[in-house]
């Protein structure tokens, strides 16, 4: 019962967090994770990573690359504290 005991209560911890912001931009993610822990607001990150075709080398060959998709979660109730300052980053 103490293991149900605690999903149940990890679960209610990260049903309070929304994603705010995706992107496959890693420099738009480092300033933005920046500037929102800068404000106060605590985040988590999620990184997926597939793999696509690398352009066309010099010698005709294309490489396998991997592309990473971040994605910014902050607590519910600073979601239009990030929206704003995603908004002004942009």
């Amino acid at each position: 019962m103490e293991v149900i005991d605690e999903l149940v209560s990890w679960w209610k911890h990260l049903s309070h967090w929304r994603p705010v912001y995706s992107t496959h931009d890693t420099r738009m993610f480092s300033t933005l994770v920046y500037k929102l822990e800068q404000a106060g607001i605590r985040v988590k990150t999620d990184v997926q990573v597939s793999e696509n075709r690398c352009p066309l080398q010099e010698n005709g060959s294309s490489e396998i690359c991997e592309l990473p998709f971040y994605t910014v979660y902050v607590p519910e109730k600073y979601i239009k504290d990030a929206e704003e300052l995603i908004f002004y980053l942009n």
